[in-house]
């Protein structure tokens, strides 16, 4: 979340949190929520924050995770990413083309219509109008409008209708960011109409991307423990090694 606060989370209900930068984390108390495996986590400020996953799981803290409350998602299949984008403007993507929004802090969560109904795994929102979403089939879906119309982005030919993407990242409304399967990194200067190939070393199964805040450090997370990195908005990639545990979000 920011330079000292964080949080991680995964299965068997797992949450960790972290005051100290990453030097130590600690595990907080999801209640009866141990079978759930948690796919995605976002908090909008150090105290409000949500967690998806499976069963159609929504759960809210309002004390930087120390407790946590269900919210009522209206869906029973997997919630595979969130992103909060004030403490009371959320997304959340999930499988058969389920996407969700809020504008009152998750007291209601709406079902958004989309022309899909492939499992959608990957979301990036710059307000609570406009923002990307992403999975099967590599695709992506563009909306300016809080999601009452969607447009479906070109990818490159070799992945258009195949793929998976995993990880959408944006700087700004025009520089972006999507990762996925076999090596996928795409680039886009134009907010997503049209978008090229990028390389890093061997086809890793990229699962998530993220930007620092200048556009020009890039880092792609892989389900093999490999990370590459870029330090001029991708032009180059660098294989910076693997760390012997599949990664999944950065």
């Amino acid at each position: 979340h920011d330079a000292v606060h964080g949080w991680a989370a995964g299965g068997l209900g797992s949450i960790l949190r972290t005051t100290d930068g990453g030097a130590s984390w600690n595990a907080l108390n999801t209640g009866t929520w141990s079978h759930v495996t948690f796919r995605g986590i976002s908090f909008a400020s150090e105290t409000i924050g949500w967690a998806v996953g499976t069963a159609g799981t929504i759960l809210r803290t309002s004390d930087g995770g120390e407790t946590w409350a269900a919210q009522g998602s209206g869906v029973t299949g997997t919630l595979a990413a969130i992103q909060a984008v004030s403490e009371d403007e959320g997304w959340v993507v999930g499988t058969g083309g389920v996407v969700l929004s809020t504008t009152n802090g998750g007291e209601r969560w709406q079902r958004v219509a989309i022309s899909t109904t492939q499992d959608l795994r990957a979301l990036h929102f710059l307000s609570g109008t406009t923002g990307w979403v992403g999975g099967d089939l590599g695709r992506v879906y563009y909306t300016e409008n809080a999601g009452a119309d969607w447009t479906l982005q070109g990818l490159p030919a070799r992945i258009g209708g195949s793929g998976t993407i995993r990880g959408i990242s944006f700087f700004d409304a025009h520089t972006g960011w999507a990762v996925g399967d076999a090596g996928l990194i795409v680039y886009t200067n134009n907010g997503g109409r049209t978008w090229s190939d990028q390389q890093c070393g061997s086809l890793h199964d990229f699962q998530d991307v993220a930007a620092d805040e200048f556009g020009t450090n890039v880092w792609a997370v892989a389900s093999d423990g490999r990370v590459c990195e870029t330090s001029d908005a991708g032009v180059t990639w660098t294989d910076s090694g693997s760390y012997n545990r599949g990664l999944t979000a950065a």
